[in-house]
């Protein structure tokens, strides 16, 4: 087996294919439990996962409450959610191979479509719901919008807090540029 420490400075380890295992990256990470409360003399916590890049801080992720909200708004919206994220991201994807809009997390885009209220997964097509769901990143990122109050799916991050990798323009941007693309006159 030939390991390699990625060279660009993410977070992975890449193993490189063998004749007999696939390639993998691999990413190394520790046990994270955030303590929130004490009952019947027990502590009370989320436990997470945290990753240490070669730079720069420490990264702490949620993937169990992730996936157990994101379930939750798939089956709240009629499985629409995950439709409108994949949606969301391959539409980003075209923009940015048409230089269109620069790239933006994959995570993100998650995110935002999460902080979308479940009424608006309620129209007649994918489109018309991507669409809304566009909107409402768009007017909820202008600077007086009620960003503030978004989460990350884990419900246990402020979407726009300090120290994360996007930005609330960043966010904005992309809604009016996505917007633009799909109804461009």
């Amino acid at each position: 087996m030939v390991v390699s420490v990625d060279p660009t400075g993410n977070k992975a380890i890449q193993v490189r294919e063998g004749s007999t295992y696939l390639a993998a990256d691999v990413v190394p990470c520790f046990m994270y439990r955030l303590y929130y409360d004490v009952f019947d003399f027990q502590p009370l916590y989320h436990e997470g996962i945290q990753l240490r890049p070669p730079s720069g801080p420490p990264i702490v992720n949620w993937p169990q409450q992730n996936y157990e909200r994101g379930v939750e708004k798939n089956e709240a919206t009629g499985r629409r959610f995950k439709r409108i994220v994949r949606a969301i991201k391959r539409l980003e994807n075209e923009m940015v191979g048409k230089g269109f809009t620069g790239e933006i997390p994959s995570f993100l885009t998650e995110c935002l479509v999460y902080n979308a209220p479940d009424s608006y997964f309620g129209g007649d097509s994918y489109f018309d719901n991507a669409t809304s769901v566009l909107e409402r990143i768009y007017a909820g990122t202008l600077y007086d919008g009620d960003y503030k109050d978004w989460v990350e799916v884990s419900g246990l991050k402020w979407l726009f807090a300090p120290g994360q990798r996007w930005s609330r323009e960043q966010a904005h941007e992309f809604g009016g540029r996505a917007l633009d693309y799909l109804d461009p006159y």
